[in-house]
C-alpha cells in the first residue's frame, strides 16, 4: 500500500516561499519537500518537521545578513551621493545645512523648555491624587480666583469629607533673619507647613526622622543647601537656629533640596502650629488666625483616596466656608496638583508660575521654526531638482523603478538631516547656558536622554528628512525616462509656483513672529511705564525683622533731617503686591448682596504723601489727631463704589475688628499685577511692628551715595541686624519676570527665524541669478542697464514679500489679541506694529539678495552668454 504524501509545515512553507529567490522558488521548494518527505519515511514526521523549520530559520538568517549588507553598501552609496552633491553645490548647500541645523537646534531648545514646564510636580508619588484648594471671591459682582483660604479649611475637609484623607496647610513667610552662630541670613526661603507636607509631597528626607520631625512646634526640617550654608560639613541634627534673633528652632530632619520643577519652593519647614507664639513678628495677628474663617492668607492642599470621585469632592465644597461661618460670596474650587503651575494665574499666589499660553506658544514656534527650516531645504532642492533630472533618467534606463528612486532619495535627505541633526546637537551645546541664564531654568542635555525624548528626535529627524525629500522622491520620480534627460536646470512653471508658495509660507512666519514679539514688547513697555497710581521710582524698602522695629521712630527721625531723603513710612505690605483679603466689611445701610471682602493695608503716617498716593476727598493719617491710629479709614475709591455713598468722609464703617471713621478717599491704584482689575482696599493706620516694610523715598538720582546714607543710618540705630534693602520698581518689575523671559525668548526665536528663513531666500536667489544668467546676458546685450536687471530679478522678491504680509497680519492680530485678553490693562495692536514688521521683511530681505543680484546685473555679457 502506497504511503500518503506529507506536506511540510504550512507557515514554515510560506515564509520559504518568501525568502527563496523568485527565479529559482518553485524548483527549491520541490527540493526540499522531496527532502522533507525522505526523513518523513525514515525518522518521522516531528524529526523531519524540526529539520525543515531549521531550515526555514538559516534561510531567514541568511536573508537578513544579505539584506543588512546590502542595507550597508546601499547607505554607503546614498551617503556618497550625497556628499557629492553637497560637495557641486558648496555655498546652497552649506546654507541649506546651515538652516536646517539652526531650525532643529530651535526645536530641540525649545523642546527642552516645553519639557520643564510640563515636568512640574510629576515626582510627587500622589501627584495624581493632590489638589489645591482655592477660592473664587466676588467683589461687586466681579469673581476673583484666589489662592489663599482661611487656616480652619484644611481640617475641617479632612474631618467632614470622607475622600479626604489628608490635608495641608502652608503659610510662606516673609524674609526672616536665620542665624547659627556668626552665621546671619536673610532667608525668603521659609514656610510654615503641617507635618503632612512630609507625607502628602514626595520630598525625601536624608537625615532625622520626617515622620516625626515637625510634631514638635519648636522643631525645623531644612535642605540639604541650608545644612551646608549653617553648618558646613559638621552633622547638622539636633542644631539651633535662631530666627530673628527672638525664636529657636531645632533642626530635626534635612531633606533633600527642593527640585526646581516643584511648584512649592522652599529651603526651611518650620511646624504650622508655631504661628501662635510667631505669627505676629510675620503679619499674623488678628486674634487667633487658626480658628479664623475670615482671613484668608494661608495655602490649603488635599490628598483624596486613589478611587474618589473628583466631582463628587467638588460638589461638596463651593459653599463650606459659607457653611461654617456664615461668610457669603466665596467659593471654593480644586485645583489639581500637576496644573498649578501651568494653569494658574490666581490673586495671592506664589511668584515664578508659568502659563499653559506661553507653553503653547513655544511649542508653535518650535514646529513652526523647523517647518521653515524644512522648507528651506525642500525648495532649494526642488529648485535644484533640474540638475538631477538627468541622474534620475539615466537610473531608469539602467533599470530602477519608481520605488528604488523614491527609497533612494528619502533614505539620503534623512541622512543629510542626521548630518544637520549632528551640527544643531552642537550649536545646542554652546547655545544652552544663554538660554538658561535668559530663562532662569537650569536646563541640561541630559533630559534629551530619556526614552520619550529620544523617541520624540528620532521621529522629528525621520519626519524632517521626509519632509525635505518628499518633492524629489515623488516628483523627480515619476518623470519618464526621457523626459527626465531633457529636463533642462529650469523645474518648469510648475516648480517656480510650488517654491513661490513655499517662499511665501516661510516670509508670513517670520512676519506673523515679528508682530507677535513687537506686540509682547509694546504690552511689557505698557506695564513698566504705566502710571500705577503712585510713584514707584527712587523708592527703596527695607524688611523690619525681630525687635528692629523698636528702632523705627528714631531711625526715621534721623533719615527724614536728612536733605536727601524725601520721605519715610512704613506698611505691612508693599504697595506693588498688597495681598491680605478679608471679610466682614460692614457700614449703616449696607445692602445685603454687597460684598463685605476688601483688601487691606496697614500703613505708618506719611504713607500716602511718600508714595505719592492722590487724595480724591478727605485727608491723609495724621499724627497730630489721636484718633487716626486706631479708628480712621481710607478707602479707594472701588470700596467707595461698592458702598454707594456720594460723600463717603465722616460716615461710620467697621473693617477686622476695628470700627471708626472714614477720613479720605484715595484714587485707585494698581496694587496687584496688570493681570487683574483694581480691587476694593482699605488702609488703616497700625504703629510699625516686626513684619512691616520701611518704605523711604530718595531725594535726587545720586542713588549710591544716598543708599549708603540710608545703610550707616541703619548700622548706628539697629547694629543687630544685617542692612539688607530692595528698590520698588525691581519688585515691581519681577512680578512679570516670566513675561519679561518670555518677550526675550520671543525676541531671540523670531531673529533666527528671520535668519533662517533669509537664509533660505538668499539661496534661492543665487540659484535663480545662476538660471537666469543667459536671459540676463542678453537683455544686457539689447541694452537693459544695471538698474533694469535689478528691478527685474526683486520684482518678483517684492510681490512674494507684499503676499506673505497679507497672509501674516490677520494671523498675527488673532493671536496676539487672543493673548492680551490675558491682561486686565493692555495696550492695542496698532497699525504701525503691523506697517513696520512687514518694511522690516522687506528691507532685509532686500539686503539679503542684493549682493546676488548686483552681481548678476554687473557681470559681463560676453560670459553670461558662455554660461552653460
Amino acid at each position: 500500500m502506497m504511503k500518503r504524501k506529507q506536506q511540510p509545515p504550512v507557515l514554515a512553507e510560506k515564509l520559504f516561499y518568501h525568502l527563496l529567490p523568485e527565479s529559482e522558488r518553485q524548483a527549491l521548494l520541490g527540493d526540499y519537500a522531496e527532502l522533507f518527505q525522505g526523513l518523513v519515511d525514515r525518522r518521522g514526521r516531528i524529526v523531519a518537521g524540526i529539520w525543515y523549520r531549521l531550515q526555514c530559520f538559516m534561510a531567514l538568517l541568511s536573508a537578513m545578513m544579505d539584506s543588512m549588507k546590502w542595507s550597508g553598501i546601499m547607505i554607503k552609496n546614498y551617503m556618497r551621493i550625497a556628499l557629492r552633491n553637497l560637495s557641486r553645490n558648496r555655498l546652497v548647500s552649506s546654507i541649506n545645512l546651515l538652516g536646517l541645523a539652526l531650525g532643529m537646534a530651535c526645536f530641540m531648545v525649545i523642546l527642552l523648555w516645553v519639557q520643564d514646564e510640563m515636568s512640574f510636580d510629576l515626582f510627587h508619588t500622589h501627584a495624581d491624587v493632590l489638589w489645591r484648594v482655592a477660592e473664587v471671591q466676588s467683589y461687586s459682582g466681579n469673581p476673583t480666583k484666589v489662592a489663599r483660604t482661611p487656616a480652619p479649611l484644611a481640617p475641617a475637609l479632612v474631618e467632614e469629607i470622607p475622600e479626604v484623607v489628608n490635608a495641608m496647610r502652608m503659610f510662606p513667610a516673609p524674609s526672616l533673619l536665620v542665624t547659627h552662630g556668626e552665621k546671619r541670613f536673610y532667608e525668603d526661603g521659609v514656610i510654615f507647613a503641617s507635618p503632612s507636607i512630609l507625607e502628602m509631597f514626595t520630598f525625601p528626607v536624608l537625615e532625622g526622622d520626617g515622620n516625626n520631625a515637625l510634631r514638635n512646634v519648636s522643631s525645623a526640617v531644612i535642605t540639604r543647601e541650608m545644612a551646608q550654608k549653617f553648618f558646613g560639613d559638621t552633622d547638622p541634627l539636633n542644631k539651633r537656629l535662631s530666627l530673628n534673633n527672638k525664636y529657636d528652632f531645632i533642626v530635626r530632619a534635612v531633606m533633600q533640596n527642593v527640585p526646581e520643577n516643584s511648584q512649592l519652593q522652599f529651603d526651611i519647614i518650620l511646624p504650622f502650629e508655631a504661628l501662635v507664639t510667631i505669627g505676629p513678628d510675620i503679619g499674623i495677628r488678628w486674634g487667633n488666625v487658626l480658628e479664623n474663617w475670615g482671613i484668608n492668607f494661608i495655602f490649603t492642599y488635599i490628598q483624596t483616596a486613589e478611587a474618589a470621585d473628583r466631582t463628587v469632592i467638588e460638589e461638596k465644597i463651593p459653599d463650606f466656608i459659607e457653611n461654617h461661618s456664615g461668610i457669603e460670596g466665596t467659593r471654593l474650587y480644586l485645583q489639581p496638583m500637576k496644573d498649578i503651575h501651568l494653569h494658574s494665574n490666581l490673586m495671592a499666589d506664589f511668584e515664578g508660575n508659568g502659563d499653559i499660553v506661553n507653553v503653547r506658544i513655544f511649542t508653535i514656534i518650535a514646529f513652526l521654526i523647523l517647518l521653515t527650516a524644512c522648507i528651506n531645504f525642500m525648495n532649494l532642492t526642488a529648485a535644484q531638482s533640474g540638475k538631477r533630472s538627468k541622474e534620475v533618467g539615466m537610473r531608469k534606463i539602467a533599470g530602477a523603478n519608481r520605488i528604488r528612486i523614491i527609497r533612494q532619495f528619502l533614505s539620503e535627505y534623512i541622512l543629510l538631516t542626521l548630518l544637520a541633526f549632528f551640527v544643531a546637537a552642537a550649536l545646542v551645546t554652546v547655545f544652552l547656558p544663554m538660554l538658561n541664564h535668559i530663562s532662569g531654568k537650569s536646563l541640561t542635555l541630559g533630559a534629551m536622554y530619556t526614552a520619550g525624548m529620544l523617541a520624540g528626535l528620532i521621529l522629528t529627524i525621520i519626519f524632517t528628512g521626509f519632509l525635505s525629500g518628499i518633492y524629489p522622491a515623488f516628483i523627480l520620480s515619476a518623470f519618464r525616462p526621457v523626459q527626465a534627460i531633457r529636463r533642462s536646470l529650469s523645474a518648469g512653471p510648475k516648480g517656480r509656483c510650488f517654491r513661490r508658495i513655499l517662499v511665501v509660507f516661510q516670509l508670513m512666519i517670520s512676519i506673523a513672529l515679528v508682530i507677535s514679539t513687537l506686540a509682547i514688547r509694546r504690552q511689557l513697555d505698557f506695564i513698566q511705564n504705566s502710571k500705577l497710581g503712585f510713584d514707584r521710582e527712587q523708592v527703596i524698602w527695607l524688611r523690619l525683622s525681630g525687635d528692629s522695629n523698636q528702632h523705627y521712630d528714631s531711625l526715621k527721625s534721623e533719615l527724614t533731617r536728612n536733605v536727601h531723603i524725601r520721605g519715610v513710612t512704613a506698611a505691612d505690605q508693599l504697595p506693588t503686591q498688597i495681598i491680605y483679603s478679608w471679610n466682614g466689611a460692614n457700614w449703616p445701610g449696607k445692602d445685603p448682596d454687597a460684598p463685605g471682602l476688601m483688601n487691606a493695608i496697614l500703613v505708618d503716617f506719611d504713607f500716602i504723601e511718600t508714595m505719592g498716593i492722590q487724595l480724591a476727598d478727605g485727608r491723609a493719617f495724621s499724627d497730630a489727631v489721636q484718633s487716626d491710629r486706631t479708628d480712621a479709614f481710607i478707602l479707594n475709591r472701588k470700596a467707595v463704589e461698592i458702598m454707594g455713598e456720594e460723600d463717603p468722609i465722616g460716615k461710620t464703617f467697621s473693617f477686622i475688628g476695628r470700627q471708626g471713621r472714614i477720613i479720605g478717599v484715595v484714587e485707585d491704584f494698581q496694587f496687584e499685577t496688570f493681570y487683574h482689575d483694581v480691587k476694593p482696599l482699605v488702609l488703616m493706620h497700625s504703629e510699625p511692628r516686626s513684619d512691616h516694610y520701611m518704605i523711604i523715598r530718595l531725594g535726587d538720582g545720586h542713588i549710591p551715595r544716598n543708599v549708603q546714607i540710608i545703610k550707616e543710618a541703619w548700622k548706628r540705630q539697629i547694629p543687630h541686624y544685617p542692612f539688607d534693602c530692595g528698590f520698588l520698581d525691581e519688585h515691581f518689575d519681577m512680578q512679570y519676570r516670566n513675561e519679561m523671559r518670555m518677550g526675550t525668548l520671543f525676541d531671540y526665536f523670531s531673529i533666527l527665524a528671520f535668519c533662517i528663513a533669509f537664509l533660505g531666500l538668499f539661496g534661492l536667489v543665487t540659484f535663480e541669478a545662476e538660471r537666469r544668467t543667459k536671459e540676463v546676458g542678453i537683455r544686457k546685450v539689447l541694452g537693459a542697464s544695471a538698474i533694469n536687471v535689478v528691478s527685474l530679478l526683486n520684482r518678483e522678491l517684492l510681490l512674494l514679500i507684499i503676499t506673505a504680509n497679507i497672509i501674516a497680519w490677520p494671523v498675527a492680530y488673532f493671536l496676539m489679541n487672543r493673548w492680551l485678553q490675558n491682561f486686565a490693562y493692555r495696550t492695542r495692536l496698532s497699525l504701525s506694529i503691523f506697517i513696520l514688521s512687514g518694511l522690516t521683511a522687506l528691507v532685509i530681505a532686500l539686503l539679503t539678495v542684493s549682493y546676488q543680484t548686483i552681481k548678476a546685473a554687473t557681470a559681463n555679457p560676453v560670459e553670461a552668454l558662455r554660461y552653460e
